[in-house]
């Protein structure tokens, strides 16, 4: 005789299983996909199919009752694993320029640099008149057509780079109208071998010849004439002694009077 169906709570307890000790009011789902409840105490190893046996009733009952209660919901299943990372998305656009920050502070002046080298300084050493101040008067004949010596000074070089600055000017009388040349030499002793400074030749050429280089020139001059010559020159280490020079091509004779003539070191 089939069990009687339970009445009061019932209890949802899965599918059937043959070890498992079942209790009045246990609800079962068989293989066959039907649902039984116990209706008595205990019932082991008793399959509630193919029929309702004196232990299990269908669920839900056959008979004229109403259907029971939901059953109470079920624990919640554990969570799934987590799911991959997702594609990155595209980067976004660049915002705007941010405005200009405040000037810093202005930073503290630098160490004073190093002194320079002292600069070039003129030093008069030798010449007429003495400091190189005003005109001597001479009175030096000018020979017909001969280079003539009008004064000499001497100055001593200590260094090879030392550049010397020479200044001369001398006036003359010429007794005619001549054309006359001047030029300054410059030699290692005082009545020594004499090098034109006009063009580094022997002082032995004639002014006014071709190979006889000279520094000034002027012609059909009568009277009263001053003649104006400059050079610089590095002579090396030494005493040299310079002069200025005249000559004069014509016939007659001449006399130098107010000369100058300075020797000014321009480069230690």
């Amino acid at each position: 005789m089939a069990a009687p169906f339970p009445s009061g709570i019932l209890r949802w307890t899965g599918d059937w299983s043959p070890t498992t000790l079942y209790h009045y009011g246990d609800i079962v789902l068989a293989s066959t996909n039907v649902s039984y409840a116990c209706g008595v105490t205990t019932s082991l190893n008793e399959n509630p199919v193919p029929a309702p046996s004196a232990s299990w009733a269908p669920f839900p009952s056959t008979g004229g009752g109403g259907v029971g209660p939901t059953g109470a919901t079920g624990f919640t299943g554990p969570t799934g694993a987590t799911g991959s990372i997702g594609v990155t998305g595209p980067t976004g656009f660049t915002g705007p320029t941010g405005d200009t920050g405040l000037q810093g502070v202005t930073g503290a002046i630098g160490a004073t640099g190093a002194t320079g080298a002292t600069g070039s300084t003129l030093s008069w050493l030798a010449g007429i008149p003495a400091g190189g101040s005003g005109y001597s008067l001479l009175s030096v004949t000018v020979p017909t057509a001969t280079n003539t010596q009008i004064t000499v000074q001497s100055v001593t070089i200590t260094s090879a780079t030392t550049k010397i600055l020479i200044i001369g000017q001398v006036s003359i009388g010429i007794a005619g109208s001549y054309t006359y040349f001047a030029t300054i030499g410059r030699a290692a002793t005082a009545l020594g071998a004499v090098t034109n400074l006009a063009n580094a030749s022997s002082m032995t050429l004639p002014l006014n010849t071709g190979n006889g280089y000279r520094m000034y020139q002027n012609g059909s001059v009568s009277g009263f004439a001053s003649f104006h010559v400059t050079v610089v020159d590095t002579p090396g280490i030494g005493t040299w002694y310079y002069s200025p020079w005249i000559y004069i091509s014509a016939v007659g004779t001449a006399t130098a009077e107010n000369t100058f003539f300075s020797i000014i070191q321009v480069v230690p």
